[in-house]
């Protein structure tokens, strides 16, 4: 018996067939895919932003609502900063002013923003530490308080006598503040902060006071 052999595929006579369809049905097709693609792609983004913070949605509520009640923020990060604790800096410093545009918001670090990184926005306004009791002090991708360079001389900011939020994506966290955001999962502290800005936008997350 002889091998039966494989039918080669006659590329002309597909595209004939397909050229049969009508244009407008195939142009219909072609709609409805694309919009499905969009659809699952903007899903897709959805739930890797949210699903971590659906998860802690009670540290998220108290983290807005102490940063609504305090007269100034000052938002800190790790001395001699990489990239993620200078993107995460600035990028929850701008967000903060964003979302309550009335507030003094400062931008602080031991050391100032490395000059790889001074294109970006808010780079200059990077200046040394000087919390005070009515602020909110946000530290940013800090495992623990001698990272940030100022667990001696503001020991205030660990004691627990200033209100202060941790945000951070290093497993070994030492969960040092009033309020700890802390997503191993994540892969840097600027995905978190994403993830806040998508949360402190929305209208039903707004503080009411």
């Amino acid at each position: 018996a002889k091998e039966a052999v494989p039918q080669k595929t006659n590329v002309r006579e597909s595209r004939m067939a397909e050229s049969s369809v009508p244009a407008r049905e195939r142009s219909r097709a072609m709609q409805i895919r694309s919009r499905a693609t969009s659809h699952d792609c903007r899903a897709a983004r959805s739930l890797h932003t949210l699903t971590p913070f659906m998860l802690r949605m009670q540290e998220a509520l108290k983290a807005r609502d102490f940063l609504a009640s305090a007269s100034s923020v000052r938002c800190m990060c790790h001395s001699n900063p990489d990239g993620d604790a200078v993107g995460a800096l600035l990028g929850f410093g701008l967000l903060l002013e964003k979302v309550f545009p009335e507030k003094p918001v400062f931008f602080q670090c031991v050391d100032g923003a490395p000059a790889t990184f001074r294109f970006l926005p808010g780079a200059l306004r990077v200046q040394e530490p000087s919390p005070e009791e009515s602020s909110v002090v946000v530290i940013l991708d800090s495992a623990e308080p001698k990272l940030t360079g100022v667990h001696e001389s503001y020991p205030q900011l660990f004691d627990g006598s200033m209100q202060t939020i941790n945000i951070d994506h290093h497993p070994g966290n030492t969960r040092f503040a009033t309020v700890n955001i802390i997503l191993p999962e994540a892969a840097s502290t600027c995905e978190i902060i994403v993830a806040i800005a998508d949360l402190f936008t929305r209208d039903e997350f707004q503080p009411r006071l």
